[in-house]
């Protein structure tokens, strides 16, 4: 079923390039993955971000100002939250907002079971686990979802930033501030 909505979403179009671009197939990938499978084929190319121009949002270490990835590697998940109002039962189901799961990068060296993400500067930024954990969920909201495979990045070690793309000409950028003229008395 997930695969025709992989399908829907691309304009039931069936191109590698097209659907290499897809959130939902990344996601999907992501989820039939196992711990054998994840290392080998499905990533034997990892994204880099040289390839990833597409992106308005970047994440940088907070220590080295490196830029580490961007928004479209961010891997979301969602959560279902049931809440009791007035003796009725109401779920809802959002996107669980515990930190940044991504998928792999070239830059990371992921060759264990599980271990630590660090920078090129020594900082710690997470960890990972190819098995996959069980997300704790964040601000009093449990989460109980099955993230496979497990690589996360903790929200205070790196900074979101906005990349700013110097070809778009903006109506800021064709402002000109000229000094006011005075009446010479």
């Amino acid at each position: 079923m997930q695969q025709l909505q992989i399908f829907e979403s691309c304009h039931f179009i069936a191109d590698i390039q097209i659907i290499s671009q897809c959130q939902l197939y990344k996601n999907w990938l992501l989820n039939i993955s196992s711990a054998s499978s994840a290392r080998f084929p499905l990533y034997e190319k990892l994204p880099n971000l040289i390839d990833s121009t597409w992106s308005n949002v970047e994440y940088r270490c907070r220590k080295c100002r490196k830029i580490l990835f961007n928004d479209k590697h961010i891997i979301k998940h969602k959560t279902l939250t049931s809440h009791n109002v007035t003796g009725n039962e109401e779920t809802e189901i959002i996107d669980c907002g515990f930190g940044h799961f991504i998928t792999p990068m070239d830059w990371m060296s992921l060759n264990e079971h599980r271990g630590k993400i660090s920078c090129s500067c020594n900082e710690k930024l997470g960890h990972y686990d190819w098995g996959g954990r069980v997300c704790k969920g964040m601000s009093g909201r449990p989460c109980g979802t099955a993230v496979r495979p497990w690589i996360y990045v903790n929200q205070s070690k790196v900074d979101r930033s906005m990349k700013i793309d110097q070809n778009v000409s903006s109506p800021i950028n064709n402002i000109i501030i000229r000094p006011q003229k005075f009446p010479c008395i």
